[in-house]
């Protein structure tokens, strides 16, 4: 038997129009100013084959912006925890950088080491990879001597 085309669309536009999908929640760095938007920028999306966005009125080129999106949960200070975020977890006071690979979003940490389903709750946000500004290694080590 052969789905109905016509029920199988509109089954498509209405999970696509769910209230959840009606916002993106992200944060944007800007690495030529080495700060966060701060309230989150009215953006427009770049068209297919231009290289900038438009936020605030202002045209920006993408080489100059880093977008992270929010992970849809909350640190132990209730603080939005977005991809980029370098987390203290409760796991032996390990920390680790959140990424979004396979489908799902997970801690990894400059050496190899990775958690797939981590305790966001009972984690704390410590630093920004783009507050890092490339000295990704010097700052993780630094907070391993405790400085």
């Amino acid at each position: 038997m052969e789905p109905n085309a016509n029920s199988m669309q509109k089954f498509i536009e209405k999970e696509l129009n769910k209230d959840n999908r009606a916002k993106l929640d992200l944060r944007v760095f800007n690495r030529e100013t080495k700060e966060f938007y701060e309230p989150m920028p009215e953006m427009m999306l770049p068209a297919a084959g231009n290289a900038f966005f438009r936020i605030n009125g202002e045209k920006i080129p993408v080489d100059k912006l880093v977008i992270q999106r929010y992970i849809g949960m909350q640190d132990r200070n209730d603080r939005k925890i977005c991809e980029g975020d370098y987390l203290l977890t409760n796991e032996g006071n390990w920390c680790g950088f959140v990424v979004f690979f396979d489908g799902t979003f997970m801690l990894v940490d400059p050496e190899g080491g990775y958690s797939a389903e981590p305790e966001w709750d009972e984690c704390e946000i410590i630093s920004n990879i783009c507050e890092m500004d490339g000295h990704t290694w010097k700052y993780v080590q630094n907070m391993r001597e405790g400085n």
